[in-house]
């Protein structure tokens, strides 16, 4: 039951993180599944897009303002979740979406 409270207490903060540059969490809780038993679950947006990782792919290098803008993105939704003490830790391209 630890790890419930721990989920509920981050999905709770979560909740709480309000920036254009984060997807909204909706709703968090748990269920019962019938072969693995009690599993945590977490409703988020849906954010349309393509990954970092898809963008290089496709075009290679990327010049350096396309580098400085995604960085600035990917600053300003930390900064705003640090002052939450939320800290991101699967921080990787295919997680990134560039506005």
């Amino acid at each position: 039951m630890a790890v419930k409270r721990k989920s509920s207490q981050r999905a709770g903060i979560t909740s709480r993180l309000a920036h254009p540059g984060a997807p909204v969490l909706h709703d968090f809780g748990s269920y019962q599944d019938p072969a693995l038993g009690s599993r945590l679950l977490m409703v988020m947006q849906f954010v349309e897009g393509t990954g970092v990782d898809d963008v290089v792919a496709e075009h290679g290098p990327l010049p350096l303002g396309w580098i400085a803008s995604i960085g600035a993105q990917v600053a300003a939704v930390l900064t705003a979740a640090h002052e939450l003490g939320i800290l991101h830790r699967d921080l990787k391209p295919p997680n990134r979406r560039p506005a």
